[in-house]
């Protein structure tokens, strides 16, 4: 009978082994797909408030994006040449009348998207670039979790708007206003 239950513990143990396997193999597979879906979202950028046109070309979106938005953000001029390379540019979602849809637009790498990022408050300088803002582009969790931070952020600024409060790190954060 000893013979019988190590016969049974090796089944067990054989099963057991087998779906580990399988559930590694899911897991691994799982975690290269979001890896893979983080590295090519952190070439995009996401702009919004660009005004929208019914039958707008993707060359005459493409230069008012490069032209407008990004040379402003880099501080560059139409002739320095020094533009990020672009890879895709293209607006999201359907036309609608008296709305902007965002614009994705791909760079060639993930370095061009931070440092427009980083240097993103230059559109403020510009009077007809004010209602323009650029944020990374977001996979659906990340963008849940950063409305739950803006809401947080919103509620707190309605408690106390003598501080500037804005969102880094994933957490709220707050100085004293200048």
């Amino acid at each position: 009978s000893v013979k019988a239950e190590m016969k049974s513990w090796a089944d067990v143990a054989r099963k057991t082994v087998s779906q580990n396997n399988a559930m590694t193999t899911k897991v691994v597979k799982e975690a290269v797909k979001a890896v893979s879906q983080e590295e090519e979202k952190s070439k995009n950028l996401i702009i919004y408030g660009v005004e929208d046109e019914d039958k707008e070309a993707d060359v005459d979106l493409n230069e008012k994006v490069m032209n407008d938005v990004v040379k402003s953000i880099c501080g560059l001029t139409i002739d320095d040449g020094l533009a990020p390379k672009v890879k895709a540019v293209c607006r999201i979602g359907q036309f609608a009348v008296n709305k902007s849809r965002p614009i994705r637009v791909e760079f060639i790498n993930s370095r061009t998207v931070d440092t427009i990022l980083k240097h993103a408050s230059r559109l403020k300088t510009k009077p007809s670039l004010k209602s323009v803002y650029v944020s990374p582009d977001r996979t659906k969790e990340q963008r849940a979790a950063h409305a739950k931070l803006v809401h947080k952020m919103k509620e707190m600024i309605s408690r106390d708007n003598s501080k500037h409060y804005f969102i880094r790190d994933n957490e709220v954060k707050c100085v004293d206003k200048k």
